[in-house]
């Protein structure tokens, strides 16, 4: 259920905030949005971002932007998503106009170049966090542990093993979508 109360700045700042907070792209923004949307504004649940955050990971464009659109257009129609995809970034192009006159002495630094390494092994863990975090609200049933299962690996193990055949994020979750459709189906047809 929409939250009635929300106001325009708030979708903008709130964002920005996930925004500027967030390093890694958009799979790294997951604990922020976590935090920001559900724990601390109270926007949205546990469940509503992870659909919101996994619908936006099978449209093109950016994933941050176009999980703050559907938020922001769940909660405030068109404007809240104007609002809240601009929120997101924001910082990033604030950034980018900030750094573009030292980019060469900037990352050129080596005390540059090892804080970005402590920022990547940091951005880890907070993803396995997120993980953590998603897998007790959304693996509830032995389907749902089977459908995690292979999902993991189909994106997982091209990774680390050289496999002829690899799978695109969107076609698993896609075909995870429509198990998903199919199981609910059979058990409503069960029910009946």
């Amino acid at each position: 259920m929409p939250v009635e109360n929300v106001s325009l700045p708030s979708l903008f700042w709130g964002f920005f905030r996930v925004g500027a907070l967030t390093f890694g792209g958009g799979y790294s923004m997951m604990p922020m949005l976590q935090a920001e949307c559900v724990e601390k504004r109270k926007w949205l649940s546990s469940e509503q971002i992870v659909d919101f955050f996994t619908t936006a990971n099978c449209l093109p464009g950016i994933i941050a932007a176009n999980t703050a659109a559907m938020t922001g257009c769940y909660l405030r129609g068109w404007q809240g998503g104007v609002f809240a995809a601009s929120g997101v970034i924001a910082p990033s192009i604030l950034i980018m106009f900030l750094i573009l006159g030292v980019l060469q002495l900037f990352f050129g630094s080596v005390y540059v170049q090892h804080a970005f390494t402590g920022i990547n092994i940091a951005v880890v863990a907070l993803i396995a966090q997120a993980v953590i975090k998603l897998c007790k609200s959304s693996v509830k049933n032995a389907l749902a542990v089977a459908l995690f299962v292979l999902s993991f690996g189909l994106t997982a193990l091209p990774l680390v093993v050289p496999v002829p055949l690899r799978v695109s994020v969107t076609t698993v979750i896609l075909c995870a979508a429509v198990v998903g459709v199919a199981a609910g189906f059979v058990k409503a047809r069960r029910g009946a």
